[in-house]
This record gives C-alpha cells, sequence and structure tokens, in this order.
C-alpha cells in the first residue's frame, strides 16, 4: 500500500512506502492531510497514530533539470502525453475529444508495431494511449490501417535546465491514497 505525497502547496510530488511515510512523520518533516482511520500506534503524547493515505511536506522541496537531455521511459511519455489517449475519442454526436487515461487504463502504444520495425523505445514512436484504443481497436497494425488519428505527432520532450521538476498525477480508484486525494484535489481528477 503506498501513501501520496504532496508539497505545501498541495502539488502532487509522488507516493511512498508506509515505511518512509511513517519516517518523515516521526522526523517532523510532514502532517498527515488524510488517513484511513486504522491505528497503528501511539506516539510519546499518547495520542493515536493512524494510517496515512495523504502526507503534506511542511517545507517545499524543489529539483531541478541538470540536462536538456529526456531518457525514454514509459513515465516520461505519459509526462509527455500528460496522462491524455493520442487517439481522437468520438462521442454519440461524433464529435471528437480527447480521454484523459487513468493509471490502470494507460498503456504504450507503438505508432508503428515493432514487429514491423518500428523502433521500442523511441519518443516519436510512443505515444499514450488508452486500453481500448491500443489493444482493442489498433493491436498489432498501423493507426491509418484501423481509421485511428493521432491527436499531435510524437516528439521528443525538451527540458530547460534549471526549471522546475513537476510530476504528474494519474487517477486509480483502486488505490485508497488515491480516492482520498482525489478529495482534496478534485481538479487533479
Amino acid at each position: 500500500m503506498s501513501v501520496i505525497v504532496v508539497n505545501p502547496q498541495l502539488e502532487y510530488w509522488g507516493e511512498t512506502s508506509l515505511r518512509k511515510a511513517i519516517l518523515k512523520l516521526v522526523k517532523g518533516k510532514a502532517d498527515v492531510l488524510a488517513h484511513n482511520g486504522v491505528q497503528i500506534g501511539i506516539d510519546e503524547n499518547d495520542n493515536p497514530i493512524y494510517y496515512p493515505l495523504v502526507i503534506q511536506l511542511r517545507r517545499l522541496v524543489i529539483v531541478k533539470y541538470k540536462s536538456t537531455k529526456v531518457h525514454w521511459s514509459s513515465s516520461a511519455v505519459f509526462d509527455r502525453d500528460d496522462n491524455i489517449c493520442q487517439y481522437w475519442h468520438f462521442n454519440e454526436l461524433d464529435e471528437p475529444f480527447m480521454h484523459k487515461c487513468t493509471e490502470t487504463e494507460r498503456t504504450i502504444d507503438h505508432v508503428l508495431p515493432t514487429s514491423r520495425n518500428g523502433k521500442k523505445n523511441d519518443f516519436k514512436n510512443t505515444v499514450c494511449a488508452c486500453r481500448r484504443c491500443n489493444e482493442l481497436i489498433k493491436k498489432n497494425r498501423t493507426p491509418e490501417e484501423v481509421g485511428l488519428k493521432l491527436i499531435r505527432a510524437p516528439l521528443i520532450p525538451k527540458r530547460v535546465i534549471g526549471d522546475r521538476i513537476l510530476r504528474h498525477f494519474a487517477y486509480n480508484p483502486n488505490k485508497k491514497c488515491h480516492v482520498a486525494f482525489a478529495k482534496i484535489r478534485p481538479d487533479l481528477v
């Protein structure tokens, strides 16, 4: 079970283990914003300690980019695409819209399948796609073969040295900590 960590401005910072979250609380580096009501101990003043779901850092921690190069990883692709399926979705009125993927439904899609000599770990050949588009519609074909249209061409992301690193939150309704965080920051879901 993980615990969500937010900075003092309630921006998503990441997830950590229960052990690391408790260490931050005990050392006075964080406060509990949400817990699940299960008592896991008592502090030195005989106050109950509950299982935390969301903790808030007391001090602002800023990490800045040291290089302009972005190394390929699935999380870098999800960040570049902001967890939005890169294939247009259509509603019942045949109007296009962008679909924001949850953590459980997002996948990495190879625009040109690797079985057809598409590059595997290449920003220009990989996009964020929902399971429906990737596994049910596109499968092992090109977008043109199945009538899918990309929202935008995949590009290699660039960074500016010294820019602040921001992390993106991908909601997973099966995680209690995500549900608790969604109540604190519903604008991120």
